[in-house]
């Protein structure tokens, strides 16, 4: 894991339900994946969530080796890789936004929504 990913997820707050994101950050976590399958191949992965105001969440549970993210819009999702975070990012147009619908055993489910409102 690289300074980078640290620091952002040392500047993450635990997660609160409820909560909208504007982006998501991905972070391997460079462990072994030992959750509630056992242990696999699979290494375990960190996910970050960012709102709208730049407050970050850590998105903590089970441990997680599945991301899986729900979008029935016809906007698609982007990722990047910002230099500042060295991770993966994942957001969408701005009048969209991204929840967490499930955070259970070892797959994280999160949810791109349509605001009923702009920030």
């Amino acid at each position: 894991m690289t300074t980078k990913q640290k620091e952002l997820i040392e500047s993450a707050k635990p997660y609160e339900e409820g909560i909208e994101f504007s982006c998501v950050y991905i972070i391997n976590s460079g462990k072994n994946y030992n959750g509630f399958w056992g242990k696999n191949d699979y290494r375990q992965i960190i996910v970050i969530g960012e709102s709208s105001n730049k407050e970050r969440y850590k998105i903590e549970g089970s441990q997680y080796d599945v991301l899986e993210i729900e979008n029935k819009h016809d906007y698609p999702l982007k990722f990047d890789i910002p230099k500042d975070k060295d991770c993966i990012r994942v957001f969408t147009i701005p009048s969209f936004k991204i929840i967490c619908s499930n955070h259970l055993a070892s797959s994280l489910m999160l949810e791109v929504i349509k605001c009923q409102k702009l920030n």
